[in-house]
């Protein structure tokens, strides 16, 4: 009976390492799928923040760029008065002289569309 009691504390014996060997595998696994769980959620969250700030950046350079193309066109609007007013101004001081002018202009643009006869 001794050697038979021996083999079954052996056995018991392996048993109980066996279950403490798996249980501390099973908690190895369980530690390691959080850390996974936070490494990805870590991941997501600053891959989000990056779109964010990258979409900030284009806004901001988009808005940038509008009030330039705002101001630019402003400017152009600006320029075409004075040369309305210059034009107007000059049109009443020498009508004679415009007319002549648009004649020139409107002999030379003919030419040009109709091309020379010879």
């Amino acid at each position: 009976m001794n050697a038979s009691s021996s083999t079954v504390n052996d056995a018991r014996s392996i048993g109980t390492d066996l279950k403490n060997n798996l249980g501390s595998v099973g908690r190895d696994v369980k530690d390691s799928a959080i850390e996974a769980k936070d490494y990805v959620a870590r991941a997501a969250h600053d891959t989000a923040q990056l779109g964010k700030d990258t979409v900030t950046r284009a806004g901001e350079s988009l808005r940038g760029a509008a009030d330039a193309i705002s101001d630019k066109a402003h400017k152009a609007a600006d320029a075409a008065c004075v040369a309305r007013d210059k034009v107007s101004s000059f049109i009443e001081e020498r009508p004679f002289t415009s007319v002549l002018i648009a004649f020139g202009v409107g002999a030379v643009i003919s030419r040009l569309i109709n091309g020379t006869k010879h």
